[in-house]
């Protein structure tokens, strides 16, 4: 269950980092806007009997589709850092990593003197 958890929260972040990272690339203009534009002109050049006011709605449904899609990308981030601010909480107990990484040093070298002691 808490694996299960683990991943869940993992593949939101991953997700979350990749929509925030496509919202600020979009918004600092280093996505460009005309690259619909490109793609079409490079479809036309392949097919030419291809009707540009059809291929033009598309184009543009396409980026409306993509302006929803980073609207909504800044809305998650935002709901994502609230859920993370809310329920992720550091632990109460303050007491220094290295304290506890020395304490379950001892608990182990301790565990593997009486397993080599019972043997």
């Amino acid at each position: 269950m808490l694996q299960s958890i683990k991943s869940l929260l993992l593949f939101i972040l991953l997700l979350t980092v990749v929509t925030a990272g496509t919202y600020v690339a979009f918004n600092r203009g280093l996505i460009k806007s005309n690259y619909l534009a490109q793609v079409t002109e490079k479809l036309n050049q392949l097919n030419p009997n291809i009707d540009k006011k059809s291929l033009e709605n598309i184009t543009l449904s396409a980026q409306e589709q993509s302006q929803v899609l980073i609207d909504r990308g800044g809305v998650v981030l935002g709901e994502s850092k609230e859920f993370i601010n809310t329920q992720i909480k550091p632990a109460e107990n303050k007491e220094p990593i290295y304290s506890k990484t020395l304490e379950y040093a001892r608990y182990m070298y301790c565990k593997q003197v009486v397993k080599d002691f019972e043997n």
